[in-house]
């Protein structure tokens, strides 16, 4: 005589007693996933490369969006909410993963571009002849930077010999910056200043004119910029 089939008990074949999701549940989870990581990577992408204002906004969403998620899932009886926290908290999980490594990488790039200190920087004394010096100052704290950048308009001044930029050079000297041989005068001169280690919280050199025994040049700063 057939012993009769005994009934497998609730919650057999699961740990825990929580029913394994089957083939379509999956799919459903998978596609809340995708939904979930989806929201956050625009959250995440806001608040990487937002401004100040865009990364507070975008924090304070992803918060709340948090706190609804596992609120519900906290409150929920139904045995599938358990099975969609785990897929929201997956999402998430790879969203400040990936936020991470973005803002490293913003970090990086940020560092590398040059500091646009224009508006900080003075030239005084910018009419040079044999016996003038003129005098730059850039009113900004280097930080980690170890180069000045600096591009000048130059012309022969109105009493001084022509023409003079041919035949003149700058020669740039100060404690802020390391030695530096001359550099030929032109019409739009461009140089790089290598700074000094430990120079703050400003930067100045002395700016000489070189082989111009008969001539007069006016300068006129039109950029200056840190470099790391």
């Amino acid at each position: 005589m057939t012993a009769p089939t005994e009934r497998a008990p609730e919650g057999s074949g699961t740990r825990g007693g929580t029913r394994a999701p089957d083939a379509g549940e999956k799919t459903f989870l998978g596609q809340q996933f995708i939904l979930h990581l989806a929201a956050m990577l625009v959250l995440v992408a806001v608040a990487v490369w937002g401004g100040t204002a865009a990364t507070v906004t975008a924090a304070t969403l992803f918060i709340a969006y948090a706190s609804t998620m596992t609120g519900r899932a906290a409150k929920s009886e139904r045995p599938e909410a358990a099975q969609h926290l785990r897929a929201f908290l997956g999402a998430m999980f790879v969203a400040l993963l990936v936020g991470v490594v973005a803002w490293g990488i913003r970090s990086s790039v940020l560092a590398a571009q040059p500091v646009d200190v224009t508006p900080r920087a003075r030239l005084t004394g910018a009419t040079l002849d044999a016996d003038g010096t003129a005098r730059l100052t850039v009113k900004a704290d280097p930080g980690d930077s170890g180069e000045l950048r600096v591009t000048f308009a130059a012309r022969d001044g109105v009493a001084g010999g022509s023409p003079c930029l041919a035949l003149s050079s700058l020669r740039f000297q100060g404690t802020d910056i390391a030695a530096k041989g001359p550099v030929g005068l032109k019409r739009t001169l461009t140089t790089t200043l290598d700074l000094v280690d430990g120079t703050g919280p400003e930067v100045s050199a002395d700016i000489r004119l070189d082989d111009g025994d008969d001539c007069r040049v006016s300068l006129t700063l039109e950029k200056a910029e840190y470099r790391r």
